[in-house]
């Protein structure tokens, strides 16, 4: 049975590594290299602090987009709901406990680095219409309730920023 089970795993596995989007993954490094090339010029033609961090930090998010991208789309279902309401903590967080940035108190401070949840709580909307939408009949689409709801997990964020 356990056999079996890691068997499935790795099939589907290998069926993600063979339909990966290529093409995708060539345009989101050319523009990597575009935008260090960019910073490199921002730096006076230097490696500098500028160049170096954003060379890191596409780094390690060209990473996760690569893991993130094998996480099953029913992981991501599960954890709609869930997702959104620890991102709304965080921005409950920052707006009372949060560090100051650039003239804004919208930054948890992580100590490696300062985390803005107000970008992770686009992502959690995206995620949550999702599962929204997913359970929603097509035919029920335009009933109040199923207006409603959308709205209000669009418009809770609003009082936190």
């Amino acid at each position: 049975m356990l056999g079996q089970r890691l068997n499935a795993d790795a099939g589907s596995f290998f069926e993600k590594i063979r339909s990966i989007d290529y093409l995708l993954i060539i345009i989101i490094l050319i523009l990597g290299i575009i935008s260090s090339f960019a910073m490199y010029s921002t730096d006076g033609g230097e490696f500098l602090y500028h160049t170096k961090s954003h060379i890191l930090r596409f780094g390690i998010f060209f990473v996760l987009f690569l893991v993130l991208s094998f996480v099953q789309t029913k992981v991501w279902h599960r954890i709609g709901y869930i997702f959104y309401l620890v991102i709304l903590f965080m921005l409950f967080w920052a707006l009372y406990f949060g560090v100051t940035a650039s003239g804004s108190q919208r930054w948890i401070s992580l100590y490696v680095f300062n985390l803005q949840p107000s970008e992770l709580m686009k992502i959690a909307i995206i995620i949550s219409f999702a599962k929204f939408y997913h359970r929603t009949k097509s035919m029920d689409v335009n009933r109040i309730k199923n207006i409603v709801q959308p709205l209000v997990i669009l418009i809770i964020p609003i009082f936190f920023k």
